[in-house]
């Protein structure tokens, strides 16, 4: 059977077609929402746990060196660090936590190798409907997941990419059960902290272009970012192409969720991080090539530089990993 067909919607935490019930979980997230925004995690917390063990003959090609703790049986302790994300009335809190074997002893805060990032789903956090929405609409079934769900599709997604991991997307280490502070569990989803810029900050970090997408730069300026450009938009092509081909869509392609990786002076590839809208292709058959549209336009700073890489794309592109049939302008035809 598909992977990807096991992920399954799970039932609610309460029952829908009861008033009672609906207000009965909102009072109890209510509850506990209080306590997690006055016991929230703070940088210093901990985790102990058994992280998911890779094995490198699995690694695919031009893959990222696994982190030394990969190998381990042993459990680890989690170091949180740094907050990504805030988690309230978001699908997860994430953060970037430190490694530390208990074999080894404290790791060495350098290396980012020693890092993961961590997504928590905790139940009171998200948005959760209230008895007056469930009264008068179906809308909040639009944006209310069950943690579980949440948990699941994600992890289910990262098994099903397991040969793209550490090439196309972080390297994956399971999804754990925690207590939080408030004394609430959550799961906790943990990957690889992947070292880098993600693309809409090099982008934002390099802006010149005005309201109307004309550039401002000097022709000298301009020349010199065009070799870059065309080979990041060919290593994001690879990376998409090599989850495409695991039957995957990520369906939300965009520079947020795309990182160069190791450094936005000397990328060598660019790997693509939030998989949980990822989706199998056969559910949207025809977004398979609009994704690698979408992902042309991840990488567009202004009208001339698009136009400029879309034209050495035509030419120099392999035909395998052609986004779309593209204009010199950029158009769709």
């Amino acid at each position: 059977m598909d992977p990807l067909q096991e992920i399954k919607a799970f039932p609610y935490d309460f029952d829908e077609k009861s008033m009672d019930s609906v207000q009965q979980h909102e009072n109890t997230m209510m509850g506990l929402r209080r306590q997690a925004l006055n016991r929230p995690l703070r940088s210093g917390a901990t985790f102990d746990i058994h992280l998911n063990r890779h094995d490198a003959a699995d690694q695919p090609p031009r893959a990222r060196p696994l982190p030394s703790f990969a190998h381990a049986t042993a459990s680890h302790t989690l170091v949180l660090e740094t907050l990504l994300q805030p988690g309230l009335e978001r699908w997860s809190e994430v953060w970037i936590a430190r490694v530390v074997s208990p074999t080894s002893g404290a790791s060495d805060p350098s290396q980012p190798s020693d890092r993961v990032v961590l997504k928590f789903i905790q139940p009171s956090m998200l948005k959760f409907p209230s008895v007056e929405q469930a009264k008068r609409t179906n809308e909040w079934k639009e944006s209310y997941y069950p943690p579980k769900y949440l948990a699941s599709r994600e992890d289910g997604m990262y098994h099903v990419l397991q040969l793209a991991q550490g090439f196309a997307v972080p390297y994956y280490f399971g999804v754990h059960q925690v207590t939080m502070p408030n004394g609430e569990h959550a799961h906790m989803l943990v990957m690889e902290y992947i070292p880098g810029v993600c693309l809409s900050a090099w982008k934002m970090s390099r802006a010149h272009s005005t309201n109307d997408r004309q550039s401002t730069l000097d022709p000298t300026t301009h020349a010199a970012l065009v070799p870059f450009l065309r080979n990041t938009t060919v290593m994001a092509f690879r990376s998409l192409k090599a989850i495409q081909d695991l039957g995957v869509l990520h369906a939300d392609v965009n520079a947020r969720n795309m990182i160069l990786y190791p450094s936005d002076s000397a990328p060598s590839q660019v790997v693509f991080i939030d998989l949980f809208t990822a989706a199998n292709k056969n559910i949207w058959p025809r977004w398979f090539r609009v994704e690698k549209f979408h992902c042309l336009e991840a990488f567009r700073c202004c009208i001339q530089h698009s136009h400029t890489v879309t034209a050495w794309l035509e030419e120099n592109l392999p035909e395998e990993l052609r986004p779309l049939i593209l204009t010199r302008s950029g158009d769709l035809v």
